[in-house]
């Protein structure tokens, strides 16, 4: 019989559930074409998506472990301070405008959104952002009859 984890209060959960569970959650994470990132509250790498080191032009191996700021991909480094203060003071951004650069230095204009998460008592930042720059502004057309 497999031991028994707590996946909360009311909900026991075996190892092969929960390896199951890890599985499904690490291939939408990889399989998502939004740039997912989670890093320390201090902006360290602890992990990154397959979309978001493409739009990077970076590996997993170069990112996990460094910071945004470190890596060049800020265009703008007043522009993270400024995502860094209000995650800090609200616990969460959305639609944070930012320029991001790939490694060949192009730019990618993104929008970030990100929330402050508690795993395994340690405070962590779960980020997403998505490429906009191709993205079409859509109007309506005036209606003709």
């Amino acid at each position: 019989m497999a031991p028994k984890v707590k996946a909360d209060k009311d909900t026991p959960l075996s190892v092969s559930e929960l390896q199951k569970s890890e599985q499904i959650l690490r291939a939408a994470f990889n399989t998502s074409q939004e740039l997912i990132s989670v890093s320390t509250i201090f902006g360290e790498f602890v992990e990154v998506n397959s979309a978001f080191c493409e739009a990077c032009g970076k590996t997993r191996d170069e990112l996990v472990g460094t910071s945004g700021g470190a890596t060049t991909l800020w265009v703008d480094l007043g522009k993270r301070e400024e995502f860094l203060q209000i995650l800090g003071r609200e616990g969460s951004v959305s639609c944070f405008k930012a320029d991001m650069r790939h490694a060949n230095g192009q730019i990618h204009n993104c929008l970030l959104s990100a929330r402050v998460l508690k795993v395994g008592g340690a405070p962590l930042v779960l980020a997403i952002a998505q490429d906009v720059s191709n993205a079409a502004i859509v109007a309506c057309p005036p209606l003709s009859f």
